[in-house]
């Protein structure tokens, strides 16, 4: 009986002292879904996409006839500022816990990440796994879009991130790639560039045409749609893609990637890295683009699969020459490879590895295996 009325005690105690936390309920507070960062006349414009269901019975319904969501804005000198610029315009806190994107302005990632680093590290309600996103103009223009799909703009973007990088297209930067990077190990980061475009029915779209490519937090350029794909298959993170092939019989062939996998492995011989990288593929044809609709041989298999292992190669070799010799940045990560199983080498270099990374001599071989009994024309 003592022991009850203890027990007792002790949870009356606890509801007390939970009392004096400082709560508010969701209603009073901004759901942020989507983070738009800009730097204009030396301040910074925070363009915030926040939750607002627009339903004809209350708060709490959403109508998908209606864009269910609100943009709010703030200034100030620093990003913070700029949040309680926003907050202060709405008398509401915001709440981060449910953001899926952080879009950075074109001038902003050109001229570096590290002034906004600071403020992604200090918000615990920011997951680490949060898409990065580099605007083609203003991050404010994508925010504000009203990009139809889903409840939410930005549940758009995040699923097309998430699975474009599929497709060998689009490629993912999270808010936990960014920190490691800005570390300064070597490694560079690399994210998605997004635009937006009108459709013929007028609805605003989401385009990813290209990759921006970072050196130490600065974007200094991007990589088209097949160099991308290059950059993906360096990197062993090709899932599924359609490869166009062009055959001396058939003319242009479809090839749907069904699988496909990245080997590296770091040598030194004579004193030069030698990065040996080898890709795997299994494939079918699904779609003749040109030319008459006979069937494809069976005999002409092992011509084709030449012809797909060639254009990834060519693909491959193109994007290296791009981010080793051109941009000198480390977006493939070999210092993380070189580290591991050459470290005095990269101990030696490790200063200047942007200069050195000119200097290593990559190997390709590719193997295509398109699957014989699975041949479609059409």
């Amino acid at each position: 009986m003592k022991k009850i009325k203890i027990i007792g005690c002790l949870i009356a105690a606890a509801l007390l002292l939970g009392g004096c936390i400082p709560s508010k309920e969701l209603n009073q507070k901004l759901i942020v879904q989507a983070i738009g960062i800009d730097l204009q006349d030396n301040e910074y414009m925070v363009t915030l996409q926040v939750y607002f269901p627009q339903g004809g019975g209350g708060q709490s319904f959403v109508d998908m006839s209606k864009p269910n969501n609100q943009i709010v804005q703030g200034r100030g000198e620093t990003i913070s500022q700029a949040v309680q610029d926003a907050e202060m315009s709405q008398g509401k806190e915001t709440f981060f816990g449910h953001n899926e994107l952080i879009i950075v302005g074109k001038s902003l990632a050109e001229g570096g990440l590290f002034p906004i680093s600071s403020f992604l590290n200090s918000f615990n309600e920011l997951r680490p796994n949060i898409h990065m996103l580099v605007a083609e103009d203003t991050a404010e223009e994508i925010v504000r879009a009203q990009i139809e799909g889903s409840i939410l703009p930005a549940h758009v973007l995040g699923k097309a991130v998430s699975s474009g990088e599929d497709t060998g297209f689009v490629t993912q930067c999270t808010l936990i790639d960014v920190m490691k990077s800005l570390k300064g190990d070597g490694s560079q980061i690399y994210a998605p560039i997004v635009g937006i475009k009108k459709d013929e029915d007028d609805k605003i779209q989401a385009t990813f045409e290209e990759t921006a490519v970072f050196q130490e937090g600065r974007f200094i350029g991007g990589l088209d749609q097949n160099h991308t794909r290059g950059l993906l298959w360096i990197n062993d993170q090709i899932v599924r893609a359609n490869i166009l092939v062009e055959d001396e019989s058939y003319g242009k062939l479809s090839v749907q990637i069904t699988r496909g996998t990245t080997r590296r492995k770091t040598k030194l011989e004579d004193g030069q890295i030698i990065m040996e990288i080898c890709v795997a593929t299994k494939g079918i044809i699904n779609e003749r683009v040109s030319g008459d609709i006979s069937p494809v041989q069976n005999e002409d298999i092992d011509r084709i699969e030449k012809q797909l292992a060639n254009t990834i190669q060519q693909e491959m070799e193109e994007t290296l020459e791009i981010g080793l010799s051109q941009y000198q940045s480390d977006i493939f990560n070999f210092a993380a490879d070189i580290s591991k199983y050459q470290p005095q080498f990269y101990i030696t270099h490790q200063e200047n590895w942007s200069e050195t990374l000119p200097e290593i001599n990559c190997r390709i071989s590719v193997d295509c295996n398109i699957n014989r009994l699975e041949i479609e024309t059409k």
